[in-house]
């Protein structure tokens, strides 16, 4: 559930200085709301996660205090109603903080996708599959807009992962060793096997 968020000061434009910030309010000071305020804590007590993954400052001089601060937050989590609540913290944190210095701020929800439910026996197929080829193993949540998550709509469906080194992926270092990728295809053939057996 992708939020955007403007924090803006009422002042024109004006460069830094040897200046006291009071005196100089600075919209930057919104963008750390996405990462400390209440929701961060409310988010990793449960299976939520958010981030603040795209920002831009205005007019982006670096002698310059920003006037406009715009930037995104993300919130992932299983359970709709959740994700609802976080946006509900989100909103009452940033209009608190923003009043209390003085500082403009709109918060608008670009897009939503529900969260969703993968087919419990597909689901129950690759981990039987897993412990077959003696994998370790553990149940994910994943928020990412997957072809599987399209797919699901129309067929039963379910999802595999494999580790990368030190859990990075989506980057150019990404990188899975080849045994890893092995085991993600030997589970991949083994519950595709067990379910085209089924009956």
């Amino acid at each position: 559930m992708p939020q955007e968020l403007t924090g803006h000061r009422p002042a024109p434009f004006q460069q830094l200085g040897f200046c006291v910030l009071s005196n100089k309010t600075c919209a930057l000071i919104l963008p750390p709301i996405g990462r400390h305020h209440s929701a961060r804590r409310r988010c990793t007590k449960s299976l939520g996660q958010f981030t603040v993954g795209w920002a831009n400052l205005y007019p982006n001089s670096r002698n310059v205090v920003p006037g406009r601060a715009l930037f995104s937050v993300e919130f992932r989590h299983p359970d709709e109603a959740a994700l609802e609540g976080l946006e509900a913290k989100l909103r009452e944190g940033v209009e608190s903080i923003a009043s209390a210095i003085g500082l403009g701020q709109d918060v608008r929800r670009i897009f939503q996708y529900s969260p969703i439910v993968f087919d419990e026996d597909c689901v129950a197929k690759v981990a039987q599959a897993a412990a077959i080829h003696g994998y370790t193993q553990k149940p994910m949540i994943s928020g990412a807009g997957h072809d599987a998550c399209y797919l699901n709509r129309v067929a039963p469906t379910a999802m595999i992962f494999i580790p990368c080194v030190d859990g990075l992926s989506h980057n150019e270092a990404e990188y899975s060793h080849p045994q890893w990728c092995g085991a993600g295809a030997n589970v991949l053939l083994s519950a595709l096997l067990f379910k085209a057996n089924e009956g």
